[in-house]
């Protein structure tokens, strides 16, 4: 697949969302993926990056904004996360060009999806319950305990926006979780501790550390790697 953005939100228990945001470096890049169910993981190059269920092979030909936030509409009440949020006019290659993005929502280690919507925003229903809801599959890896919500993002007008709530509690094998499939789901080790820990000094794409440069960009924050590196 070729895809004009891969957006990931992670999701924290105290209601702090991680956004990062890969893009192409230039209009005439695309980034290439392909979903990890359909190739052989096993057989991996230099750039290869593994996100959750895709494989990202250039990723020497990308960028990343990442942006950090505190979700207003998030409680958390004995062992239950409740959350609501936005993201309004992603810019996304309209698909007419043959296009899309994708978007995975990464939920906190042991934590599973109860209930869960994502619906356009432009839907004049004042319940958010009974907008117009997106398509979307969701994904549990037994052995990480992690859950993973997928989406395309493929709109005619060039930009999508949605928003998404839901709520998530431990898997203690007394409740009830929405319909998921089960996969393996692969973040590259620098990628976890980037996703997962507070130091982004520690390790990302570190065979890359010469040949990137985040400049700042649209909807988020560049990150001048080179000069992270050096310190």
């Amino acid at each position: 697949m070729n895809l004009s953005i891969l957006l990931t939100d992670f999701i924290d228990t105290k209601g702090m969302l991680k956004t990062y945001r890969f893009i192409p470096i230039n209009q005439y890049n695309r980034i290439v993926v392909d979903r990890l169910s359909d190739i052989c993981t096993d057989v991996k190059e230099n750039t290869d990056k593994d996100v959750g269920l895709l494989r990202v092979y250039n990723s020497d030909k990308c960028q990343l904004l990442s942006t950090t936030c505190k979700i207003k509409d998030f409680t958390d009440s004995y062992g239950k996360i409740f959350f609501c949020f936005e993201h309004m006019f992603i810019p996304v290659e309209s698909s007419r060009y043959g296009s899309c993005g994708i978007y995975n929502f990464i939920l906190p280690v042991d934590y599973r999806l109860t209930e869960l919507h994502i619906v356009d925003p432009f839907d004049n229903n004042k319940n958010l319950k009974k907008k117009k809801h997106f398509k979307y599959d969701v994904f549990y890896d037994c052995e990480s305990h992690i859950q993973v919500v997928q989406m395309q993002l493929r709109s005619a007008r060039g930009n999508f926006s949605f928003i998404l709530t839901g709520e998530a509690c431990i898997d203690d094998g007394k409740n009830k979780f929405i319909d998921c499939k089960e996969q393996n789901i692969y973040l590259d080790e620098d990628i976890r501790e980037f996703f997962f820990d507070d130091g982004i000094k520690k390790s990302f794409w570190k065979n890359l550390k010469e040949s990137i440069l985040l400049e700042p960009n649209f909807n988020g924050i560049g990150i001048d790697l080179k000069k992270l590196f050096q310190k």
